[in-house]
């Protein structure tokens, strides 16, 4: 039985997971926050008429835009003007 969905996620399994890492490897959760650096982003939520219009692949590792054409050398791009800059596209799933 799979806990974690890891594409999605969750909350309280995904806690469950870390506590028993911690566990494992001996760390307090201080020892866990030293290991976390914030990077500043910026979330931007686009509606799509037609969620249809976009045809994805690698839906789970990486997922990228294969229609409309462009669009995902159009995020490529923009990622690419930021030092370790990427962008993310969740995939509408209904």
């Amino acid at each position: 039985m799979r806990v974690i969905n890891p594409y999605v996620g969750d909350a309280l399994s995904d806690m469950l997971a870390v506590e028993a890492i911690l566990h494992s490897r001996g760390w307090s959760i201080e020892d866990w926050n030293s290991c976390y650096t914030d990077f500043p982003n910026r979330l931007f939520k686009v509606i799509v008429k037609d969620r249809l219009t976009i045809e994805v692949k690698d839906v789970g590792r990486a997922v990228q835009i294969v229609s409309p054409a462009g669009v995902q050398e159009k995020l490529d791009s923009l990622a690419s003007k930021y030092q370790n800059g990427r962008t993310f596209f969740r995939y509408p799933v209904f």
